[in-house]
């Protein structure tokens, strides 16, 4: 029998409906077409043939276990000019990026025992197949620019920030997703954000803002007098009720006193929230504000009333065809009083400021200093742990000097302690020198002299240390220097020293001078008087 020599050439992998529109991902195909050329003894073959193909994770393994999909058999295929082309399906998830190898095997002409064909084909991607992950999206996004438009509603579990279909407000509504940050549970809103200037807001604090006008009616032209009326209305706004505003008309009394009364609900027999004062002179007309010492708080949708006292020789103006449908008069529905409601809305503002300066402020907006710290009801202070600074970390900190200085029996002046302190700027430097003068007396002994606290560049300060006893013996007299010295930018050095006129003779002991800067945006200091003795 002749044997026939047989050559299997492998053609290009070709993936089919990959770049159709209607294409989803739950759909996409897992067939391929395979096309190949079978040549015996080198010409090609022009019959019908059968094929078996196998696909393997392995080059040479033969066990079970490393072939990969189904055996795709395939009888009767026709070749021509020793061209064939097949259509493969070794099933979903086979192709997932791992080493895959084609084994095949062929019965030419159909019929005849199988021959497999070594080795094994690698099965290296197209540029088709390596794009077609891709050729998805890239159409949805094809088709999307074409309509300029994308339509969510075959969109499914829609995240509630896209609820309107636009990436563009936050859950208050604002325009503020792509410049600030929500508190996870969505309170606050904005609990940080970035403003257009560059400056950062952190966290949120109740406030009030500028008065607005909230409610109000006009148009009314019947004078009323007397204190037994009464307008209700609607607050518009959460806030702080700043004034009333009413016009009015006054008669001939040289001076009027109305009281405006505020009451919580409709009519007079409300809880009393505020009272609101003015005096008016004779002959007067105009819009009249009534404002509040401390202004009551007002809730959106709540009902209010307020009513006039003192109003003797004093006329306020009624509308009698309803213009405002938020309250009415005291003479029913068909009535109501021309006024304006003054409120000032309740806002959020950040409880710290990181302007554009590099500014920070804590409490608030505006900062002036690189920490500028404010707080209501006096609380503004910076607080430190309590084992954050020692005091032997104060003495070393900068602008902060402290020397000691000894001396003993004293018979002439003589510099006792001296020290410098650097000013970065104009400023004051306060000076403090204590210790203690050591007297010894002999009988009928008077002893006298002179302490100075001094800067090299100013007058100073000094005290005397005059003493005298009838008997012998060893005294102690403790002293105390202290001023406030004007400076300038540099350094600058302070003393105190110690004289005796008389050649009296007194130790110093325990002498400490104590040096401290402070910038002028603390107060105005004057200087210190001349030493004099």
């Amino acid at each position: 029998m002749t044997k026939k020599t047989m050559i299997f050439s492998i053609g290009i992998l070709m993936a089919v409906g990959f770049m159709s529109s209607s294409v989803t991902a739950q759909s996409f195909p897992t067939s391929f077409t395979y096309q190949g050329q079978v040549e015996i003894a080198e010409s090609p073959v022009n019959e019908n043939c059968d094929f078996r193909f196998t696909l393997w994770n392995d080059l040479a393994a033969t066990a079970p276990a490393n072939q990969v999909g189904a055996t795709q058999t395939l009888n009767g295929v026709a070749v021509e000019d020793g061209v064939f082309t097949v259509n493969l399906d070794f099933g979903a998830g086979v192709f997932d990026g791992s080493e895959r190898y084609l084994e095949i095997s062929v019965a030419c002409p159909s019929g005849q025992p199988y021959q497999t064909l070594s080795p094994r084909q690698e099965i290296h991607p197209t540029p088709y197949a390596q794009t077609a992950g891709e050729a998805l999206s890239a159409q949805t996004a094809i088709n999307a620019d074409a309509a300029d438009s994308v339509d969510w509603t075959n969109v499914q579990n829609i995240p509630s920030g896209f609820a309107d279909n636009v990436d563009n407000t936050g859950s208050d509504g604002t325009d503020h997703v792509h410049s600030s940050l929500d508190a996870p549970d969505g309170d606050p809103v904005e609990a940080v954000k970035v403003e257009d200037d560059g400056s950062v807001g952190f966290g949120k604090q109740d406030a009030f803002g500028s008065a607005v006008d909230d409610q109000s009616s006009s148009g009314g032209t019947t004078a009323i007098t007397g204190d037994s009326h009464w307008q209700s209305f609607t607050a518009g706004v959460d806030g702080r009720l700043t004034s009333i505003v009413l016009p009015l008309e006054t008669g001939s009394l040289i001076v009027h006193v109305p009281n405006l009364f505020l009451y919580e609900g409709e009519g007079k027999n409300g809880t009393l929230l505020g009272v609101a004062v003015r005096t008016i002179n004779a002959n007067q007309s105009g819009d009249f504000s009534f404002n509040f010492g401390t202004p009551p708080t007002v809730l959106e949708g709540s009902v209010y009333t307020w009513a006039l006292a003192g109003t003797t020789d004093l006329n306020f103006f009624r509308s009698e065809s309803n213009p405002y449908p938020g309250g009415m008069a005291e003479t029913g529905g068909d009535h109501d009083y021309n006024f304006t409601t003054r409120v000032e809305p309740s806002i959020k503002v950040p409880r710290m400021v990181l302007d554009t300066s590099g500014n920070l402020g804590v409490g608030t907006q505006s900062p002036t200093g690189r920490l500028h710290v404010t707080g209501s009801s006096g609380d503004g202070s910076v607080v430190l742990p309590s084992s954050s600074i020692s005091s032997t970390e104060m003495v070393n900190e900068p602008g902060i000097v402290q020397v000691t200085g000894e001396v003993g029996s004293i018979f002439f002046k003589q510099t006792i302690a001296t020290a410098e302190i650097n000013a970065p700027a104009s400023g004051f430097v306060w000076a403090c020198a204590t210790g203690d003068a050591n007297l010894s007396f002999g009988v009928n002994q008077a002893v006298v002299g002179f302490i100075e606290l001094q800067a090299e560049d100013s007058s100073g300060y000094d005290t005397v240390i005059r003493n005298y006893s009838g008997a012998a013996g060893d005294f102690v007299d403790p002293y105390h220097l202290s001023g406030v010295f004007p400076v300038t930018a540099g350094t600058h050095s302070f003393t105190v020293t110690v004289d005796s006129d008389d050649g009296s003779s007194f130790i110093l002991s325990d002498t400490r001078l104590v040096l401290m800067y402070f910038p002028t945006a603390y107060g105005t200091v004057t200087s210190p008087p001349e030493v004099t003795k």
